[in-house]
């Protein structure tokens, strides 16, 4: 049964100089303004998809990895390159999603038109068209994308089912921080054989909120030290829904070749280690220092 969804746009938290969010809830019986507000929320959708892909690049955490002597490495994605094709995955999903939940969708046409930019246009008609638009929904819906293999399979990304690696530790810093300020993951690794493209998992756990979760990609790797650094804002994301209360946490770094926990070709996991972190408020009681 077709589910009946009603749109109501309204001012949200400031990112920028925007103000836009998008909510949404659902409204079995409002069956005659069910087409009328799929038709408003069509172009309206455009630049709701186009602010909520800017607020989240505001917020987005800082990755690097640096062979050990050398200068961070700076990707300079093209239009064809596996850099652009991965990317997809951390800017545009999101915005994909939103419009899955919130419109009718009959063709990936349909669904990758929504997309204001021309190359991330190109990439969800390229994986959409693979599965077509029922499973791409389906697999959007329950967070079972797997770009890089896609990426992979279309020579946009390189493979080496040869490649081996090691995790050997992480670090945190500060080991106590302020609620609202920046946090460094850095992961020591050594890569053994050549690599094909991969992530680093970051899985944040804590008693006082739900997991929280950064993927960074790399397009390969060559045999070396390398130190992988992730930074993080604690300040609260009202987008996401995570607070930072204060409390110990426990961040896991996983190393994979391909997408950590795929089932797909070429994915290989390396390794994982963990470290702890605590939140502090001074206005907050409920910090519990356990002398991490």
């Amino acid at each position: 049964k077709k589910k009946k969804l009603q749109l109501e746009l309204k001012q949200a938290e400031m990112c920028g100089n925007r103000t836009i969010a998008l909510c949404a809830t659902r409204d079995t019986q409002a069956h005659n303004n069910t087409n009328h507000c799929y038709q408003q929320a069509a172009m309206k959708l455009l630049f709701v998809l186009a602010a909520l892909v800017a607020c989240a690049a505001a917020s987005q955490p800082v990755f690097t990895i640096k062979r050990v002597g050398d200068a961070p490495m700076q990707a300079q994605p093209t239009a064809d390159d596996c850099q652009t094709c991965i990317s997809f995955q951390e800017n545009w999903i999101d915005a994909l999603l939103n419009a899955i939940l919130h419109m009718e969708i009959d063709t990936c046409g349909d669904l990758c038109g929504l997309l204001n930019n021309t190359a991330a246009a190109n990439i969800c008609d390229l994986l959409c068209d693979v599965v077509g638009i029922k499973a791409f929904a389906k697999a959007l819906e329950n967070g079972d994308i797997d770009v890089i293999y896609i990426c992979q399979d279309h020579k946009k990304c390189p493979i080496d089912d040869n490649g081996a690696g090691v995790i050997h530790g992480i670090t945190v810093a500060p080991k106590v921080g302020q609620r609202g300020s920046t946090m460094v993951v850095s992961a020591n690794i050594t890569v053994l054989h050549h690599t094909g493209t991969g992530e680093f998992m970051h899985n944040i756990t804590s008693t006082k909120q739900e997991p929280v979760q950064f993927a960074n990609l790399y397009e390969e790797l060559q045999p070396g030290s390398y130190i992988a650094t992730l930074q993080f804002s604690t300040q609260e994301n009202k987008q996401t829904q995570t607070t930072w209360h204060s409390g110990d946490y426990e961040v896991t770094t996983s190393f994979c070749m391909g997408q950590c926990g795929s089932h797909h070709p070429h994915t290989k996991f390396f390794g994982k280690q963990s470290a702890k972190f605590s939140i502090k408020n001074n206005d907050d009681d409920d910090f519990d220092d356990d002398g991490m």
